[in-house]
C-alpha cells in the first residue's frame, strides 16, 4: 500500500455552478500491485463497503475479499479453504460481535475471532445490504427481493415484491425503506411486511436518512430528496433539491453514495465528477483538478472518531478533519503563501506574497484578486476601508470605488515586520517595524519616541495603562502608556530578557502575559500593578504543544488562546484549575505552518500560513471521541506466532518452563493519526507490577519469565490524554520444571525421609546383624568351644584325681580324650574364625577350605574326592550366613560319607540352575535306609540349615546303592 499525505494538493477549478473548489486534506490508501499478499496493503483497490465494529476495527469489503485495518496494518482474507470470498456487498455486526459478510458469489460468510468461515454456501441469492428489524429479524436487500436471514439461511419475504432488485434497506422508526433497482419502485413496508407506499423513480443506489427532515437518495439520474416526516408516516414524497445543489448540476449527475456526518456535512459521491460536501448552503467540490484523484466514489463512512472514509475504485481516502476548509493557489488564491486575513462586508481579504485575494463564499466564482502588489504583510481595516501593508508601504483601498492609494511610505532601511497585524489603540493604530513602532491617527503617522527596537509583537493593557513589546534581541519590555487627546505618553519601566527570540504576545482573561518564542515555546508571566513581570509558567512541546517554534498567538472571543507554530496550530483552553492544550496535529492530523490567526465576526477562525488559508468553523464544535479501545492481536511464545483468538477467553493458558519467552503485539484502533497512540503495560505476577512508561511502541517482549501465574495487561492513551477504561488482558501460567513443583517437593521430602529411615533401618539391621553374629559366635563358642572346654575341664579334674590315686592307665586314656577334644575345639574355632572373615565370601574359598580339610582324610582312607565346578562360579560371592551354613552342610555330608559310607569315591558337583545354586555330594558306598536315618541329628541339622538359607535338601540313598545329597538354595 502506498500512503501519501495530501496536505494541499489542489488545482484551480471553476465553472461548476455554485460549487466552489476546495482542497481536501486527508490520507490516501492505495494498492501496491506488487504486494497483494502483504499485510501492509489492503487486498483490492476497488472498495465496495466500509464498516467499523465495536472494537474499533475497520472492515473494508472489496472486489476481491475483505481487509481489516487496526491503524497499523491490514489483515486480508481472499478465500476460506478452497472457496473464494469474491466481491463483498455488505458487512454487518451481530449481537455477539461476529460479522456477517454478504458477497456477490451467492454465499454468506462469518468473521469471528480472527477467522472467516462460510455460513451459507448453498444460498442462491445475492444479498446487497443487511438491516436488523426492531422485531428482532435480520433483513437483507437483494437482487431477488427482500429476505429474512434465518439460522437455516435466507428466506424470501413473499409479500415484498419477490424477484425484484433492491440495493439498500434503511430503518425509519418502525418502518423500512427499500431502495429499488431496475424496474422496481422504492417501497416502504411495516413490521407485517406490508407495502404501505411505493414510487417508481428509477434505480436508487444508496439512501441516507439525514438530519432534519431529509432523506437523500443517490441515483444514476441525480441526487433526489425525500420528505422524512412523510416517510415516517408511510408516504413517499419527493422534495426539490436545495438551489445550491441544483445549480451545481447534482440533480443530473450519476450519484453513487451519500452520507451525513456528525458535523452536519452532507457528502455526495459521484462517478467521474469527484466528491461534494454540502454545509450551511455552501457546496464544495473535490476532484482530480484540486487534488482528489479519484473519479469513482463508491461508498462513504464516518468512523467513531468522526473521520470520513471514502471508498473508490482506486483505493481509500480518509478525511480526518472535516471541520476545516482548505484553500490555496489551486483553488483560486493568488498565492499559497498567506500572511493574514480580515473580514469586511461579508468577504474575506487574504494578504499573500503575491498580492491580496478576495474570498466571497456566496459567489459562483469564489476567489478574485484585489491587487497584485507583492510582499503583502498584513490586512486590516481603517475608516471602513481595507488596509494592507507590503514591505515598506501602507495601502488603503476604497472597496466601493475600487480605488487603491499608498498613504504612507517608510523611510529607507525601515520595513514592516511580516505577518504582524496592526495593533488598535484608543484612537490610533500601531504598526510594527524593524526600527520601532509607527503610530497612525487617520493619515497622520509618527514613531513612538521611547521605542526603537525591532518590535515583533506589541500589546496594550488599557486597564493598567501598560504597553508591552517583544523583540528578538531585547526580549520583553514594559512601558507606561497613556493616550490623552491624541497625544501618546510612553515611558520605559522594566525589561525582561527571554532565553530565546520573543515573537508574539497575548494578554489572558486573568491579566497574565503570554509570550511566544521562536525556540522555547510559551512563557507565562503574572503582571503587577506597576508592570513588573513574574514568571508564572511555561508551555512547550513536552507540555503538549505541536512545536516550540511559535509564530503567532491570538485570543478569540471565548478567551481561548490559539497558537500558530511551524508544525500546526494549538488551542489553549483555560479553566479555573489548569490549561488544556488541544494539539490539532495529534487530534486531527492538521500539520502546516501558521503565520497569522484571525477570528471573523461570524466566529470562524482563519489560519494563514505557508500552504494556504484554512478556515476552522467555530459553529462545528470539535468532537472528541471516547476513551480508546485496545486489542491484543498476537502472542509469540518462544518464537512461535499465534493469534490470541486461539486461546480460550478469560482462561489461563499453561506453558512449559522452556516456553518462557513471550512477546505481545497490540493495537488501539485510532485513525485520526495512525500510530500515534501511546501504550502502557504491566505484567501482574512479576516482581514489577507498575504500569510502564507510555510509549508509541505497540509490542513488548518478556524474556526468561519465571514459573508462575501471570496476567499481561495493556492500555492505550490518545492525544487528549484519555486512557482505556478497560485494559486488554492475557492470562497465562508458566509451569515450573518438575523439580520445582509441589508434588516433587512432597515426593522428594518423602523419599528423603524414606532414605533417612532406610539408612536408619539399615544401620539398625547392620547393628542387629552384628549382634546376631556376636550372638552366633557367642552361641557357637558356648555350645561348641564352651562345651568342649567344660568337658576338658572335667576330664582334667578326673585325670588329676586318677593320678593322685595312682591310676595312671586310666589317666592316660583321659588325657588322650582331652587331646582329641582340644583338636576338635581348635577346628571349631577355625570354623568360626573362617566364617566371619570377609575375605572368604567367594565360592572358591569355600571349596578351598573343604579341600584343605578333607583331602588328607580322604587320601588316608583311600577315598578319591573330586570337586566339579565351572570357573565362572569361583568368584561368586556368598553372604556370610549362606557361606557358613553351606560349609557346615557340606562338611557334615563329607564327614558322614567318610565315616559310614564305606566307599572309595566321593564326587561333589556345583552348578547354577534357574538362578539357584545347586550342590550335589555323591558317594559309591553302602547307602542306608532313609527312614532309619531321619532320626539322626546330623541329617536334621542339615535340613534346618538349608531352610535357614531358603533352600531345599534332598537325600537319595538305598542299601547298597550309595548316597547322594542334593542342595538347592539362592545364590545370595
Amino acid at each position: 500500500m502506498i500512503r501519501c499525505i495530501c496536505l494541499a494538493a489542489v488545482c484551480i477549478f471553476s465553472g461548476l455552478g455554485a460549487a466552489y473548489s476546495q482542497s481536501l486534506n486527508g490520507t490516501a490508501y492505495t494498492l501496491n500491485a506488487d504486494q497483494l499478499s502483504s499485510n501492509n496493503n489492503f487486498i483490492s483497490q476497488n472498495v465496495r463497503v466500509i464498516r467499523q465494529n465495536r472494537d474499533g476495527l475497520l472492515f473494508f469489503g472489496t472486489r476481491s475479499g475483505l481487509s481489516i485495518y487496526d491503524g497499523y496494518k491490514f489483515v486480508n482474507f481472499s478465500k476460506t479453504g478452497a472457496l473464494n470470498i469474491g466481491r463483498i456487498n455488505d458487512v454487518y455486526e451481530m449481537a455477539d460481535g461476529s460479522m456477517l459478510i454478504a458477497t456477490d458469489n451467492k454465499a454468506i460468510f462469518k468473521y469471528d475471532k480472527g477467522r472467516i468461515h462460510p455460513l451459507y454456501t448453498k444460498n442462491q441469492h445475492t444479498l446487497a445490504n443487511f438491516q436488523m428489524a426492531p422485531w428482532g429479524k435480520l433483513l437483507a436487500a437483494s437482487r431477488e427481493g427482500i429476505y429474512e436471514v434465518l439460522p437455516g439461511g435466507p428466506r424470501a419475504v413473499e409479500s415484498l415484491l419477490p424477484g425484484k432488485r433492491f440495493f439498500d434497506l434503511e430503518l425509519l422508526g418502525n418502518k423500512f425503506i427499500a431502495a429499488c433497482g431496475d424496474n422496481t419502485p422504492i417501497i416502504i413496508f411495516n413490521s407485517k411486511y406490508q407495502v404501505v407506499d411505493s414510487l417508481s423513480i428509477g434505480t436508487v443506489y444508496d439512501m441516507e436518512i439525514g438530519n432534519g427532515n431529509d432523506i437523500w437518495l443517490a441515483t444514476p439520474e441525480g441526487l433526489k430528496l425525500m420528505d422524512k416526516s412523510a416517510a415516517s408516516k408511510g408516504k413517499i414524497i419527493l422534495k426539490p433539491l436545495p438551489a445550491e445543489l441544483k445549480a451545481a448540476g447534482l440533480d443530473t449527475k450519476v450519484i453513487t453514495t451519500v452520507r451525513t456526518d456528525s458535523y452536519q456535512n452532507l457528502w455526495i459521491g459521484t462517478i467521474y465528477e469527484g466528491l461534494y460536501k454540502f454545509h450551511d448552503n455552501k457546496l464544495a467540490v473535490f476532484n482530480k483538478f484540486n487534488g482528489f484523484a479519484y473519479d469513482r466514489v463508491i461508498c462513504l463512512y464516518e468512523d467513531k472518531e468522526y473521520n470520513i472514509w471514502i471508498g473508490t475504485d482506486a483505493g481509500i481516502f480518509k478525511v480526518s478533519n472535516p471541520v476545516f476548509d482548505f484553500f490555496n493557489r489551486k483553488n483560486g488564491l493568488i498565492s499559497s503563501i498567506t500572511c493574514s486575513a480580515i473580514s469586511l462586508n461579508n468577504k474575506t481579504y487574504i494578504a499573500t506574497n503575491m498580492g491580496v485575494s478576495v474570498l466571497d463564499e456566496r459567489a459562483i466564482t469564489k476567489f478574485s484578486t484585489l491587487t497584485a502588489t507583492e510582499d503583502c504583510m498584513s490586512t486590516d481595516t481603517m475608516q471602513g476601508k481595507l488596509m494592507f501593508t507590503n514591505t515598506n508601504q501602507l495601502h488603503l483601498v476604497d472597496l466601493s470605488l475600487k480605488k487603491e492609494q499608498v498613504i504612507y511610505t517608510l523611510p529607507d532601511g525601515v520595513t514592516f515586520n511580516p505577518a504582524t497585524r496592526p495593533v488598535p489603540g484608543d484612537r490610533n493604530k500601531f504598526f510594527l517595524t524593524n526600527k520601532g513602532i509607527l503610530a497612525g491617527y487617520g493619515t497622520k503617522f509618527s514613531y513612538l519616541p521611547a521605542v526603537n527596537d525591532d518590535v515583533r509583537a506589541m500589546l496594550i493593557d488599557k486597564k493598567r495603562q501598560l504597553l508591552f513589546t517583544a523583540d528578538h534581541q531585547a526580549g520583553l519590555k514594559v512601558y507606561s502608556y497613556r493616550d490623552s487627546v491624541g497625544k501618546l505618553y510612553v515611558k520605559p519601566l522594566y525589561k525582561t530578557v527571554l532565553p530565546s527570540y520573543a515573537q508574539s504576545l497575548v494578554l489572558s482573561s486573568k491579566g497574565e502575559l503570554w509570550a511566544g518564542t521562536l525556540k522555547n515555546g510559551i512563557s507565562k508571566f503574572s503582571v503587577t500593578g506597576d508592570g513588573k513581570l513574574n514568571p508564572a509558567g511555561k508551555y512547550d512541546y513536552n507540555s503538549g504543544l505541536s512545536s516550540n517554534i511559535i509564530y503567532c498567538m491570538y485570543k478569540d472571543s471565548h478567551q481561548n488562546i490559539w497558537v500558530g507554530t511551524d508544525a500546526g496550530v494549538d488551542k489553549l483552553c483555560s479553566t479555573n484549575k489548569h490549561t488544556v492544550i488541544q494539539n490539532f496535529y495529534k487530534l486531527y492530523n492538521f500539520q502546516q505552518e501558521v503565520y497569522s490567526i484571525y477570528e471573523s465576526p461570524d466566529g470562524n477562525v482563519w489560519l494563514s500560513g505557508f500552504d494556504g488559508l484554512v478556515k476552522v468553523y467555530h459553529s462545528r464544535q470539535l468532537k472528541r471521541p471516547g476513551s480508546p479501545n485496545v486489542l491484543l492481536n498476537m502472542v509469540r511464545v518462544s518464537g512461535n506466532t499465534d493469534t490470541v483468538y486461539n486461546y480460550p477467553d478469560s482462561k489461563r493458558i499453561k506453558l512449559s518452563y522452556t516456553d518462557n519467552t513471550l512477546s505481545f503485539e497490540y493495537a488501539s484502533p485510532g485513525f485520526r493519526k495512525e500510530r500515534s497512540r501511546l501504550y502502557s503495560f504491566r505484567l501482574l505476577g512479576s516482581n514489577d507490577t507498575a504500569w510502564s512508561t507510555p510509549s508509541l511502541k505497540n509490542s513488548v517482549i518478556f524474556a526468561q519469565v519465571k514459573p508462575g501465574r501471570y496476567a499481561f495487561q495493556v492500555k492505550a492513551g490518545d492525544a487528549d490524554g484519555q486512557w482505556s477504561v478497560k485494559p486488554a488482558v492475557f492470562y497465562f501460567i508458566i509451569r515450573p520444571p518438575f523439580w520445582l513443583t509441589t508434588w516433587f517437593f512432597v515426593l522428594s521430602a518423602a523419599v528423603f525421609f524414606m532414605v533417612i529411615y532406610g539408612i536408619y533401618r539399615y544401620r539398625i539391621n547392620q547393628i542387629q546383624k552384628v549382634m546376631l553374629i556376636r550372638n552366633r559366635i557367642s552361641r557357637d563358642l558356648h555350645d561348641d568351644v564352651g562345651a568342649t572346654l567344660s568337658s576338658i575341664k572335667i576330664l582334667t579334674e578326673v585325670a588329676r584325681k586318677k593320678l593322685i590315686n595312682n591310676q595312671a592307665e586310666e589317666s592316660v586314656n583321659l588325657l588322650e580324650k582331652i587331646g582329641h577334644q582340644s583338636v576338635e575345639m581348635i577346628d571349631q574355632m577355625g570354623d568360626i574364625i573362617w566364617s566371619v572373615n570377609p575375605s572368604n565370601d567367594s565360592l572358591d574359598r569355600l571349596i578351598e577350605r573343604i579341600q584343605n580339610q578333607f583331602n588328607s582324610l580322604c587320601i588316608a582312607r583311600g577315598i578319591v574326592l573330586s570337586i566339579e565346578m565351572r570357573d565362572a562360579l569361583q568368584v561368586q560371592k556368598l553372604r556370610m550366613e549362606h557361606r557358613k551354613h553351606l560349609y557346615l552342610i557340606i562338611k557334615e555330608s563329607l564327614n558322614n560319607a567318610l565315616k559310614y559310607a564305606g566307599g572309595n569315591a566321593i564326587i561333589m558337583r556345583i552348578w547354577v540352575e534357574a538362578s539357584k545354586l545347586s550342590i550335589s555330594i555323591k558317594d559309591n558306598g553302602q547307602g542306608f535306609n532313609k527312614n532309619d536315618a531321619n532320626c539322626g541329628n546330623g541329617l536334621r541339622n542339615m535340613r534346618d540349615r538349608v531352610k535357614l538359607i531358603g533352600g531345599v535338601l534332598d537325600i537319595c540313598s538305598a542299601n547298597g546303592e550309595g548316597t547322594e545329597i542334593k542342595i538347592k538354595c539362592p545364590l545370595t
